[in-house]
């Protein structure tokens, strides 16, 4: 019993750590991300309502297409929101007002808009055999 819940600890501790990795790393490539060709049109408020930041953490892609694959993808989106989620700091939407962009192929622009948020997470999930 004891194992099972050290294993417990050490899952939610690595969910942390990959939240805050993801969240890193496309702030980064956001930032350093050429700007092309479409204009975005006026940025969003970069505050919610409280004085908070907002961020969106878009559901993630497939790299497979079976329903298994479907369901991991959306519960690793659904545990990146909860853990930011913990953040005093940030306003994270909540999973029911990002859900709807999950098979639409909206650029970032087009759903910073539509969720009026200034930062997003946005990535793709692959399993491979049991993992």
């Amino acid at each position: 019993m004891a194992n099972k819940l050290g294993a417990s600890k050490q899952v939610r501790r690595l969910i942390g750590v990959c939240a805050v990795a993801v969240l890193i790393v496309s702030a980064l490539g956001s930032y350093l991300r050429p700007r092309t060709g479409e204009p975005i049109g006026p940025a969003p408020p970069p505050l919610s309502s409280v004085g908070k930041p907002m961020i969106a953490v878009v559901p993630f892609t497939l790299a497979g297409d079976s329903a298994a694959s479907a369901s991991f993808s959306d519960g690793v989106t659904q545990d990146l929101i909860a853990a930011l989620g913990r953040f005093s700091a940030l306003t994270v939407l909540s999973w029911n007002a990002v859900a709807r962009f999950k098979s639409n192929q909206a650029s970032p622009g087009e759903i910073a808009r539509a969720l009026k948020v200034r930062y997003q997470v946005e990535g793709s999930v692959r399993r491979t055999s049991d993992r």
